[in-house]
C-alpha cells in the first residue's frame, strides 16, 4: 500500500504539487495521467526519494 498525506513539491518557489492526497492499496494497478507539466515525473521523483518534499508524508506498506 502507498499513503500519500498532503503531500507538496516546489522547485524553487514554484509549488508543482500542492496538498496531494493519495492512497493505492496493494495488488491494485493505476495510471499517472496528466498533461505535459502537471508534475508527474516531479511525482515519481517525490515517491522514489529523488525530490524532497515542501510538506506532507508518504508511507509505504503502512497496514
Amino acid at each position: 500500500m502507498i499513503s500519500i498525506e498532503h503531500v507538496s513539491l516546489r522547485y524553487g518557489k514554484k509549488e508543482v504539487i500542492r496538498d496531494l492526497d493519495l492512497t493505492i492499496e496493494s495488488g491494485s494497478t493505476h495510471g499517472l495521467v496528466g498533461l505535459n507539466g502537471s508534475g508527474k515525473t516531479t511525482l515519481i521523483k517525490g515517491l522514489c526519494g529523488l525530490k524532497s518534499l515542501a510538506s506532507g508524508k508518504i508511507q509505504f506498506n503502512n497496514r
